[in-house]
C-alpha cells in the first residue's frame, strides 16, 4: 500500500517530479512527491564545502544518483538530513520553505522507524 503526499506536485503534472520514498520492502510505502522546481531551489542554496560538493548536493550537481538509476537509495539519511537542516531558510520563498520542512519531517520519520529512503526522478 502506498501513501502519497502530492501537494507539492499538484498543478505541475507533466513536469519533472522528484519522489522521496520510504518504507520496508513490501510493507506500506510513504511517498513525498515534489515538483522538480522546488527541489532545484533547495539544492541551489546549498553551499559547497571547501573540498567541493558533498552529500545530496554532490549527486544533484553531477547529475548522478537518482538521475542515472531510479529509485536510488540514500546511503546516509543522517548526512542528508543535516545538510538540508543547515540551509538558511531565509534564502527560500515561502512555498519552498514548506517543501524543505516536509522533506525534513519525512527524513525524521524514516529515521525514527528505521526505514530506508529512496529518491526517484520521474
Amino acid at each position: 500500500m502506498e501513501k502519497v503526499i502530492s501537494k507539492y506536485y499538484d498543478g505541475f503534472e507533466g513536469e519533472p517530479e522528484i519522489r522521496f520514498i520510504r518504507g520496508i520492502d513490501n510493507e506500506e510505502k510513504h511517498i513525498l512527491s515534489i515538483w522538480e522546481g522546488y527541489f532545484d531551489k533547495i539544492m541551489n542554496v546549498i553551499i559547497p564545502e571547501q573540498t567541493g560538493w558533498t552529500g545530496l548536493a554532490y549527486f544533484y550537481h553531477l547529475h548522478e544518483g537518482w538521475y542515472e538509476e531510479s529509485p536510488w537509495q540514500i546511503q546516509s539519511i543522517d548526512s542528508v538530513y543535516n545538510q538540508l537542516k543547515g540551509i538558511d531558510i531565509n534564502t527560500l520563498d515561502r512555498d519552498t520553505r514548506n517543501v524543505l520542512n516536509d522533506i525534513l519531517e519525512f527524513l525524521e520519520g524514516a529515521q525514527l522507524q528505521n526505514h530506508n529512503v529512496w529518491i526517484s526522478y520521474e
